[in-house]
């Protein structure tokens, strides 16, 4: 009789402290017991989550609305307004009377006759599970599996009074704010900086990039598609080409060094090429004319020392005249013929300096001449020069071939070709990044709906043609044996 009633006074004692349980943390058992969805693949706030981490639809603490619990940072997740799509993907069957069974079976263990009820209702109450495709405000999607009706049923709830719309933003998905500070970016990628000053002399040089300090050093510059433009060009007289090609190169490294040293660039289109080859091809016809007027200096100065050579006889002839007429002269005549001598005398040194001017005019043209010798070993250097710019470079103006005067130093020509390209350079640099951002763009959306078809179809059930059509393939590959592959087709057929 004694034990019979501590039966019943324990049996009491667990009753009351499992309805206070069930009143305090009801809904957590329910939850527990009932809205279970498991990740099959999806991110939370852009992070990736396990597969078959766990998530129950809970209220929180002093909150009227559900939210999504678990995960393994044990977050809630708001579903009011924060919503954008919820699809099913795949449906499956289950539940039913096993499950009121065996809920049955726990509730009387617990509660005796009042708990096999709720038991039952319990275990009944998962009559499916579906696998769902849920899409949230800030971007994340989540392919979720065992879905219940009932969480489905308080998904689609909140679904239908979101009060929010798909973004229609192009970007990629996130956040806002990254969505913000990625708009942002592309703005300053793309930004054209003010045209430079026409006056050279204005420029300043980048901080710690100053090319008259005995520190700087220039970075190796890689060589460049656009010099090998000409190298198959045919027909052209050797020693030409080669003069021009090793200025052309001097010339690139010079204006390459330029525009690092002022504007952290290299250079980025072939106009620029095209220009610096104009450029060289106008030097060295000023160079050729030089030349040409450098013999013709010669041959000038040539003759005017014949002429002064012969003016030099003849003053020396008539001061040696004035000199004896001196000697003949009496005290009173000599101031005359003192004053004739030093007048023969002041032309005899004018018409030597005028030789020795000649003299140092022929030496230094010489020595010019001496100094061209590339130039000078070319037949008609003019013609040849005139004849490879015409090939390389067709569509641009023949210089002119009286062209004597160079437009300035090296630094200004490269000043005078940035400016004149200026704003075709950046507008293609504009062009060239918008294009590259749409490409990416392009290339994330194609990604994105891959993904979600990938998604689609792990999801989506294998058909019986498909299934026996991939154990065939099995087969084939020897993957499994005969007996395995005629096994596994009958347990396939049976369950048809």
């Amino acid at each position: 009789m004694l034990y019979v009633y501590t039966v019943y006074l324990n049996i009491a004692i667990c009753k009351v402290f499992i309805i206070c349980a069930l009143k305090r943390h009801s809904s957590a058992m329910t939850y527990d017991n009932i809205y279970k969805m498991f990740i099959v693949d999806g991110t939370y706030k852009g992070q990736a989550l396990k597969q078959n981490e766990c998530f129950i639809i809970a209220k929180p603490y002093g909150s009227d609305d559900d939210h999504l619990f678990g995960g393994d940072s044990n977050s809630y997740i708001k579903l009011k307004n924060n919503l954008l799509s919820v699809d099913i993907v795949a449906e499956t069957s289950g539940g039913g009377a096993s499950g009121a069974a065996s809920g049955a079976v726990l509730g009387f263990l617990l509660l005796g006759p009042v708990g096999t009820v709720m038991g039952a209702g319990l275990g009944s109450a998962k009559k499916g599970s579906n696998m769902l495709a849920i899409t949230f405000a800030n971007g994340d999607s989540w392919i979720v599996d065992k879905v219940t009706p009932i969480e489905l049923a308080s998904l689609k709830r909140y679904l239908a009074t979101a009060k929010i719309s798909a973004p229609k933003t192009t970007l990629s998905p996130g956040n806002k704010q990254k969505a913000a500070s990625k708009k942002q970016s592309t703005k300053l990628a793309i930004k054209k900086p003010k045209k430079p000053s026409k006056d050279f002399w204005n420029l300043k040089h980048i901080k710690g990039r100053d090319p008259y300090d005995d520190k700087f050093k220039m970075p190796k510059i890689s060589k460049s598609p656009f010099l090998a433009k000409w190298e198959n060009i045919e027909g052209l007289d050797k020693k030409a080409k080669l003069i021009l090609d090793r200025m052309i190169r001097y010339r690139y490294e010079g204006y390459c060094e330029y525009k690092w040293v002022y504007f952290d660039e290299y250079i980025e289109s072939e106009k620029e090429l095209d220009l610096l080859i104009s450029y060289t091809v106008k030097d060295l016809i000023c160079d050729t004319n030089l030349l040409a007027k450098k013999r013709i200096d010669i041959e000038v100065s040539e003759e005017d020392i014949k002429k002064f050579d012969i003016k030099l006889i003849k003053l020396d002839a008539e001061l040696k005249e004035a000199k004896d007429e001196l000697l003949a002269a009496g005290f009173f005549s000599k101031g005359g013929a003192k004053k004739k001598i030093a007048q023969v005398q002041d032309g005899v040194d004018e018409i030597k300096k005028l030789i020795a001017k000649a003299r140092r005019k022929i030496k230094s043209s010489n020595k010019s001449i001496n100094d061209s010798k590339h130039i000078t070993d070319i037949k008609d250097p003019l013609n040849e020069f005139l004849s490879i710019f015409d090939k390389i470079l067709p569509d641009i103006k023949k210089p002119d071939l009286t062209f004597k005067k160079r437009p300035g130093t090296n630094d200004q020509e490269f000043h005078l070709i940035y400016l004149s390209l200026f704003d075709e350079i950046w507008d293609k640099k504009i062009s060239d990044e918008k294009n590259r951002i749409k490409e990416e763009e392009k290339k994330k959306k194609i990604l994105k709906v891959k993904k979600v078809d990938d998604k689609k179809k792990i999801s989506e059930p294998k058909s019986n043609k498909e299934r026996l059509l991939e154990l065939k393939s099995l087969l084939d590959d020897e993957l499994i044996t005969s007996e395995e592959y005629d096994k596994l087709k009958n347990n396939l057929l049976n369950s048809i």
